[in-house]
């Protein structure tokens, strides 16, 4: 079981194209993802999982909360 985000990276600092979550289990999601900002992340390593904690702000300036574990992350970049 795997969920996938992808990120449009255009005018940012990263070449990241997506991030897959794999055996995930989704711990909170204030509304959806769609059109927001990743603006800070931390990330911690809790009973053998990894632990994503992400702020994002949408067009409205609302703060949005993204939290999930999972046993794998991946990180996909296009090729240049």
């Amino acid at each position: 079981m795997y969920t996938k985000l992808t990120l449009d990276n255009s005018g940012g600092f990263t070449d990241v194209d997506e991030v897959t979550f794999e055996n995930f289990h989704l711990i909170k999601q204030d509304g959806l993802l769609e059109n927001t900002w990743w603006l800070y992340e931390e990330v911690y390593k809790v009973n053998n999982q990894y632990e994503f904690h992400a702020l994002l702000e949408n067009g409205k300036n609302e703060l949005k909360d993204f939290i999930i574990s999972a046993e794998r992350v991946y990180f996909t970049r296009k090729d240049l």
